[in-house]
């Protein structure tokens, strides 16, 4: 309620309210219930359907089209097209974070560690999948590959980790290379709640693929 406040003493007159996704975590259930008692202006309470910065970018995708003086409901077209092609893409140095928190059964916990391999998690449309890889290396690799694909076809990308200020200089560098006028992306680190999970070592390549690329896509072409 307090951030709904805020926003409305600073003069919104309809507030999105737009949240990691349900399926990782409960504050967008929490801000539908405050939604409903909240009288002062319309509040759009939104799943991002992904997690960390690819939910940073459907924020980052309706504070352009405010800006650009789009109408309330056009706003909320926007982000609603902008969820299904929202990607997060990322690699995990340690999965004890995932066991703690009950995302990664003891069981599954077991095998992971005995075989060595380092957990790669892929987030699209509410839909989380998992890779594997077998090195820390090649995991880097693997996030590495997946942003030299995706930077062409992408209208927003980021960068994401858990104190590895390394990497993520050797990511873009990398990029950097094949494309010389490649836009700087967003970089952030994980904050303590999203930490928690993944762990010390984490990075994630975010991006919101274009519009163009996508409905090729879903056409086959």
């Amino acid at each position: 309620m307090h951030a709904y406040d805020n926003a409305v003493n600073k003069g919104a007159s309809a507030i999105f309210s737009i949240h990691v996704s349900k399926t990782l975590s409960a504050a967008c259930e929490s801000a539908e219930t405050a939604a409903k008692t909240y009288q002062d202006v319309p509040v759009h309470v939104v799943d991002s359907g992904n997690l960390t910065s690819a939910g940073g970018l459907v924020v980052i995708s309706a504070v352009q089209e405010a800006k650009a003086g789009q109408s309330e409901d056009e706003v909320l077209a926007v982000i609603q097209s902008t969820i299904p092609r929202s990607h997060a893409y990322a690699k995990l140095d340690t999965i004890d974070y995932l066991l703690r928190g009950g995302r990664m059964s003891s069981i599954q916990h077991s095998i992971v560690s005995v075989l060595g391999i380092k957990p790669i998690r892929k987030m699209n449309n509410h839909t989380s999948r998992m890779e594997i890889a077998r090195t820390k290396r090649k995991a880097f690799e693997r996030v590495l590959h997946t942003a030299t694909r995706v930077v062409p076809i992408s209208d927003l990308f980021g960068i994401t980790h858990a104190n590895v200020p390394d990497q993520v200089e050797e990511l873009l560098l990398q990029l950097k290379k094949i494309y010389p006028d490649m836009p700087e992306p967003l970089v952030s680190e994980v904050t303590p709640s999203l930490g928690v999970h993944v762990g010390l070592g984490s990075l994630c390549f975010n991006w919101i693929e274009s519009p163009e690329h996508y409905e090729s896509e879903k056409k086959g072409i």
